[in-house]
């Protein structure tokens, strides 16, 4: 790997119930200590960290100690904004607008901080945060003339300023504006998480212009906590403990050497000493910023939202509707590389969220699907996203994930195309350099388009046109000398400064599960909770099913993996893995694919054994999983919906029958193909019709024989 990630030491790393911070980094890997035992450290290379973030039991949470982080969590108990009720949510997101509003016109003079200025222009405030609430209910487009559009009256100019220093004392965090926590309940809250806080604050001293020694920042930590301890004591609060010199150097030599170096000395000293690099918008390391938009395609293709005109002669193609498709895009302004690429049908918030989520996955197998020769290898976790005020980008999913994620948002006025230049130009580029050789583009306008007869020549569909980008994107422009990068290539500078600076991390497997997931509601039974068929298990799950009164549980599967999900329980997501191993890595496309293989070819079978299922995945693997990779990057994706009439449809009256003991097994006896299916009844009957999507699924089918233990 020729890659290293980039820890700051304000993140915390949750192994099991080990709570870590980083203790050292280099291009060969990082080091991690334990908060609670400060001498034990746990090293590992880069590759072996990204490996241990995928287990459901590692958790990374960025910004961790941070000081407005911690603030934060001290002021409101809930650590996420997609766990928040929906319409405290919208009233969230609402406030959030405002305060964007507000510092956007302070920071261009045309406000100022009293209640006075703020009465004055309340008006224009209100009406850019009502044209923001218009455009995010629209569903991802315009509301249509005459249809109705709820819209909150303004708050009080005292109102506006408490919101303001909320938020920024928070870090730009939409949850600083949610309810806050009780004192009681701040009261309860670690204090070794505000030591932690104080002493970051202090370390931190050490990036100031003046260029203060060590020393100095030893002296003035003990000071600081002199003063924090003598104001707890007035209070009858417990002192805090007082950091020793060595600590504060360890801290200090763990900062950020380029951030530390620029905070010292300037940011034109801190590029000339680690390497000259300019671009349009100051961006230093891979990841840092992202620009989103979504463009719609110069090229009139055949509307195949399933994939069945593939390969099909050029006469059947044109009697069906052609248009033109809409492609989101995210590039990576440091480095150039396309981070994410997703065709749809117009601009939604739901395809947004799913673009979204490619940023922060690798791609290889997407790449591999579509015959690229170069991997698509550019992921990790994102550090600010830049993206227009679209009706996708300012909508509350959206604005939800992109939160939950821990990165930071940037929604330029609109008519600011330059604050999201590289994504402007590289839409450019595409109908500059690819559009020309495609049979059916439109052109720019009518003029330049002539007599050309677009719509008579549209030949591809979106997985021919899907194939077309990918191929275009990863083996050639990637590999191809950019003006930008002083003619060196998005790749080369992608390997080149992840090698010398890191990149962020990508989100840990169930931060991407709560995230971008499935969402879904289960009962918990006796033996867990079941989802298409598969039981999912966890400790917490045996707690609620013994001593819970509402056994329903909100959780989030990934459609590429279903080797575990991930459940909220106790104000807190965790990772719930099947019980059944040999799942991990199976897609739901593969997994559904098999089974109606299974229900074809043994309708009458009442018992499928091992062998059938075996067959059934050799038989669907290759091809299916080329397609369903190839499909990440088109307009279908599953939704609950689709789950629940999974349910109720292929996967109803299925239940597995463990043999021998008909107790669980272990490593290789309890695998996916070492057990016998059994599907009640003679003869499997036809699909029926998908009842009420509202419904809990009924989870009194025959029970599956294991069991929750009370722990030793």
């Amino acid at each position: 790997m020729s890659w290293r990630l980039r820890l700051l030491e304000t993140d915390m790393v949750m192994i099991g119930e080990s709570e870590l911070r980083l203790a050292k980094q280099s291009t060969r890997g990082v080091s991690l200590r334990e908060v609670r035992s400060p001498d034990v450290v746990r090293s590992f290379s880069h590759a072996e960290f990204h490996a241990l973030l995928q287990k459901p039991d590692v958790r990374l949470k960025r910004g961790f100690y941070e000081e407005a982080e911690v603030r934060r969590r001290l002021a409101f108990d809930k650590l996420y904004l997609e766990s928040i009720a929906l319409a405290e949510r919208e009233k969230v997101l609402w406030k959030t607008a405002w305060c964007e509003e507000y510092l956007r016109a302070e920071l261009a003079g045309r406000i100022q901080r009293t209640e006075l200025s703020i009465s004055a222009a309340l008006s224009t405030l209100r009406n850019a945060v009502d044209e923001r609430e218009r455009n995010g209910q629209g569903k991802g487009s315009t509301p249509r003339a005459g249809s109705p559009v709820a819209l909150k009256a303004p708050p009080h100019p005292k109102t506006l300023l408490r919101w303001v220093r909320r938020y920024e004392r928070a870090g730009h965090s939409p949850l600083a504006l949610a309810r806050t926590r009780s004192k009681s309940q701040i009261r309860s809250i670690e204090s070794y998480r505000v030591r932690e806080a104080l002493l970051q604050d202090c370390v931190k001293g050490y990036q100031e212009r003046n260029r203060p020694t060590m020393e100095i920042i030893v002296a003035n930590t003990a000071a600081a906590f002199r003063k924090a301890n003598e104001e707890r004591a007035r209070e009858g609060r417990l002192p805090l403990e007082l950091p020793s010199a060595s600590t504060i150097r360890r801290r200090i030599r763990q900062l950020d050497p380029f951030e530390t170096y620029a905070q010292r000395h300037g940011t034109e000293a801190a590029r000339k000493k680690f390497r000259p690099y300019r671009t349009g918008v100051s961006s230093l390391a891979p990841l840092e910023r992202i620009e989103m938009d979504e463009w719609r395609i110069d090229l009139m293709t055949i509307l195949d939202e399933g994939g069945v005109f593939d390969g099909a002669p050029s006469e059947l193609r044109e009697r069906f509707r052609v248009g033109r498709r809409w492609l989101y895009v995210a590039i990576d302004v440091a480095t150039r590389c396309i981070l994410s690429m997703r065709l749809c049908e117009k601009p939604t918030p739901e395809d947004a969220v799913r673009s979204l989520e490619l940023i922060t996955v690798d791609k290889t197998a997407i790449s591999d699907a579509a015959g690229c020769e170069c991997p698509w290898e550019q992921f990790g976790g994102i550090g600010t996203l830049v993206s227009d005020q679209g009706p996708s980008f300012v909508s509350d999913m959206f604005r939800t994930a992109v939160t939950d994620l821990g990165a930071t948002v940037e929604t330029p006025p609109a008519g600011l195309a330059e604050m999201r230049a590289t994504v402007e130009r590289v839409f450019r580029t595409f109908g500059v350099q690819l559009m020309p050789w495609l049979s059916g583009r439109t052109f720019s306008n009518v003029v330049e388009r002539g007599d050309y007869p677009s719509e008579a020549l549209a030949v591809f569909t979106d997985d021919e046109l899907t194939e077309i980008l990918l191929r275009y994107v990863v083996d050639g422009y990637h590999n191809s000398p950019h003006t930008g990068l002083g003619g060196e290539t998005p790749a080369n500078a992608w390997q080149r400064l992840c090698s010398e600076l890191g990149k962020l991390p990508a989100p840990d497997t169930i931060q991407r599960r709560y995230v971008f997931g499935i969402p879904g509601v289960r009962k918990v039974e006796r033996h867990g909770i079941r989802v298409c068929s598969l039981h999912y298990d966890h400790p917490l799950l045996g707690e609620l099913f013994r001593h819970g009164q509402d056994r329903s549980v909100r959780f989030r599967m990934d459609p590429q993996d279903l080797g575990h999900i991930a459940i909220y329980i106790n104000n807190d997501w965790h990772g719930a893995s099947s019980v059944r191993s040999g799942f991990q890595g199976v897609s739901l496309a593969e997994w559904t694919a098999a089974m109606r293989d299974i229900r074809q070819r043994h309708r009458d079978a009442q018992l499928i054994n091992e062998e059938i299922v075996r067959r059934a995945f050799e038989r669907i693997a290759h091809i299916d999983r080329i397609a369903s990779q190839r499909a990440r990057l088109t307009p279908r994706f599953m939704t609950e919906k689709d789950i629940l009439k999974l349910e109720r449809n292929l996967f109803i009256h299925l239940s597995w029958e463990d043999s021998g003991s008909g107790q669980p097994q272990n490593g290789d006896e309890g695998d996916l193909f070492g057990e016998v299916i059994n599907a009640p009844g003679h003869h499997l009957q036809p699909p029926g019709d998908l009842h009420d999507e509202n419904d809990l699924p009924d989870d009194s089918q025959p029970p599956y024989d294991w069991w929750l233990e009370d722990p030793q």
